[in-house]
């Protein structure tokens, strides 16, 4: 019953969809309709209303992830299968959000949330940081939307391989699945590119 109790409040914790809610009832704005892409995610309130809008609107997607999470963890067994739909809960309700016409975000904001959230039980959340890092600002992967999905793949492999607690090691996994998906339902087939990042061009300056 707690299970039940955790991955429901998780669901819905997750399908509130901060960002657009501050874009369109604080900066009159519609993200969903004037963005490219059409996501209702915080990058986007960043893009056409400023960090200071997006400062709040990033901490409240990563929150919604990280309480739900951060309690299940006091509660219940991370080693216990049933915590698979617990973890993945939030991701999964930003990913579809019911109460905003189905119309959900690529929930990788939630997705640290939930991850951090597991935190100091576990440090799963660098697997997912890092691959994102290095193809941010070493190696640039362009769109972005292949750099997510790569980084989403190699953490999803590392949690399977690498992760002790068979909970958060499927867990993991589902919530890599489910924002991978999102990412190839709105994925254009734009030319793929690879750049090398800031020390790459330090390093040219340099000679």
């Amino acid at each position: 019953m707690q299970y039940i109790l955790f991955i429901a409040a998780g669901f819905i914790s997750g399908s509130i969809l901060y960002s657009y809610m501050i874009g369109k009832y604080i900066c009159n704005i519609d993200i969903t309709e004037i963005s490219d892409d059409k996501n209702p995610g915080a990058a986007n309130i960043i893009k056409y209303a400023g960090i200071k809008y997006g400062i709040p609107a990033i901490f409240l997607d990563v929150a919604k992830g990280f309480i739900p999470v951060y309690f299940a963890v006091k509660y219940l067994d991370i080693e216990s299968l049933y915590f698979i739909p617990v973890l993945a809960a939030p991701v999964l309700g930003h990913a579809t959000a019911p109460l905003f016409s189905w119309h959900g975000g690529k929930a990788i904001a939630s997705s640290f949330g939930c991850l951090l959230g597991l935190l100091p039980d576990s440090f799963i959340v660098l697997a997912l940081a890092l691959p994102l890092f290095f193809f941010t600002f070493f190696i640039i992967i362009r769109p972005d939307g292949l750099r997510c999905i790569i980084s989403y793949t190699l953490f999803a492999l590392y949690s399977f391989f690498y992760c002790p607690a068979q909970g958060i090691r499927y867990g993991s996994i589902l919530i890599a699945v489910i924002v991978i998906i999102k990412h190839l339902l709105v994925y254009e087939n734009t030319k793929v590119s690879f750049q090398f990042g800031p020390w790459q061009q330090l390093k040219n300056a340099h000679k």
